[in-house]
């Protein structure tokens, strides 16, 4: 995905496109 893609999809599902970030991060408790 492009910037402009994932800037996008952060705007129009922000749920969905934070939920995927933070799944990325290596969490000792996750939020």
């Amino acid at each position: 995905m492009d910037y402009h893609s994932e800037f996008r999809r952060s705007i129009d599902k922000p749920d969905e496109f934070w939920r995927e970030q933070a799944e990325k991060i290596d969490w000792i408790e996750p939020p």
